[in-house]
């Protein structure tokens, strides 16, 4: 079981230990100053009560991350170096993930309390932030014909976008948005600084987005190339909603 908690959504996936194999799927909008008691409330109303897992695993998809070269990852120091980046206002427990695929250690802040709340009820549990499947997941599917490669992953209120040039990793970052006028500002920004070339770079867009909507609708006005990455529906579902809602979740539990 995938328990994924953002800054506004809280996403619950059950597969087989593959990960290929999707069972089960929820998908919660929460406020952003929803309590760790609220959380787990949702997650224990959701699931039967007489179902086990083997393994049970946090994925952190906020915002509270520093990726480090391996080289000059010091464990004595990731609280300091999460701190530095974005403070202390929020009791947190900080976290270690490493991207052997892309030589990078991602430090991230776990809520206190809500870890303690999760561990207690599922003492498995392991914690991962999502930047590691997502980078992992890029590093099986990279597409080296690509010279540049832009991955857009689209939540409620943000999304998260991957740049890669050839086979190298160049940005991962969150980017917070309210119209599609915001997300073309920060894609273009991102095309500025690292110079795409609109009619080369490759664009998979996936998430909570609408192919109707506004944002497809500016990507395809400004790029050449702009895809849907789909996914494998869910078994036995009768969801109205396209493949591509479910991708960035739906692929989590095969790289963790």
């Amino acid at each position: 079981m995938v328990l994924e908690i953002g800054e506004q959504h809280l996403a619950i996936t059950i597969s087989d230990a593959s990960g290929k194999n999707i069972y089960y799927f929820s998908f919660f909008n929460i406020e952003t100053d929803c309590s760790p008691i609220d959380i787990l409330s949702i997650v224990k109303s959701t699931l039967e009560s007489d179902v086990t897992f083997t393994d049970i695993i946090l994925i952190n998809n906020r915002n509270q991350y520093v990726l480090l070269p391996e080289h000059i990852y010091k464990e004595h120091a990731t609280q300091n170096v999460l701190e530095a980046i974005h403070g202390d206002l929020i009791k947190s427990t900080v976290q270690s993930d490493h991207i052997h695929q892309w030589e990078i250690a991602a430090i991230h802040g776990v809520e206190s309390e809500l870890m303690d709340l999760l561990q207690h009820h599922f003492p498995q549990l392991r914690i991962i932030h999502f930047i590691s499947p997502a980078l992992r997941h890029a590093f099986r599917n990279m597409n080296t014909e690509a010279k540049q490669s832009l991955k857009l992953l689209f939540y409620p209120g943000y999304f998260i976008a991957q740049f890669f040039t050839a086979d190298q990793l160049q940005l991962v970052q969150h980017f917070y948005y309210e119209t599609s006028e915001d997300v073309l500002y920060h894609v273009l920004n991102i095309g500025e600084k690292y110079h795409l070339d609109v009619t080369e770079v490759q664009i998979g867009v996936s998430g909570i987005i609408d192919k109707q909507g506004d944002i497809w609708r500016e990507l395809n006005r400004h790029f050449l190339h702009v895809s849907i990455d789909e996914c494998i529906p869910l078994a036995n579902s009768d969801s109205n909603f396209p493949t591509h809602y479910f991708t960035p979740f739906f692929m989590v539990p095969t790289c963790v």
